[in-house]
């Protein structure tokens, strides 16, 4: 696994974690919220080189808005009135990535492919984080998520792999 992926990884997680924390019907479970992050970010700047920070400003802005966050979620200030964060992470953190799979590739199909792919390693990581906190039975949802993204995700490298040779 290359440090890119890694970051788009990290990348990926942001933006599940982006409409998950803010907006979930149901309570999370306590810890949760900055835990999750906290893998993220550090996927992610294990990931990152400086000079993808420097080219895409949407990564500093999906970085600075996880790490607001994830102070808020440990009680630095007020985490109900910065909702409006976990939207721009998933702006940010998806933008991105579409910026990063465009400067990679030159195939459309194979820019599809890298977006689904930190996507789904993203949803991946996500739900791994939430087994840790609730038991299996209430994860039914979720892990039929992660399964559907996977299933994308491989569909569309298939695709791309015949478009790249």
């Amino acid at each position: 696994m290359t440090r890119h992926a890694l970051a788009g990884f990290g990348l990926g997680m942001m933006v599940w974690l982006g409409w998950l924390i803010p907006f979930h019907r149901l309570p999370l479970p306590e810890h949760y919220g900055a835990s999750a992050l906290a893998l993220a970010l550090l996927t992610f700047l294990l990931g990152a080189s400086f000079t993808r920070l420097r080219n895409t400003p949407s990564t500093l802005v999906a970085a600075a808005a996880a790490t607001a966050l994830w102070s808020g979620s440990l009680g630095a200030f007020d985490a109900g009135h910065a909702r409006w964060l976990g939207p721009i992470m998933l702006i940010a953190a998806c933008a991105s990535l579409v910026h990063s799979a465009f400067t990679t590739h030159a195939a459309t199909s194979t820019r599809v492919a890298a977006v689904l792919r930190d996507l789904a390693a993203g949803c991946v990581l996500a739900v791994a984080m939430l087994a840790i906190f609730l038991p299996l039975a209430r994860l039914r949802m979720p892990i039929l998520t992660v399964v559907s993204m996977l299933a994308i995700a491989w569909v569309a490298r298939a695709i791309a792999r015949p478009a790249s040779r």
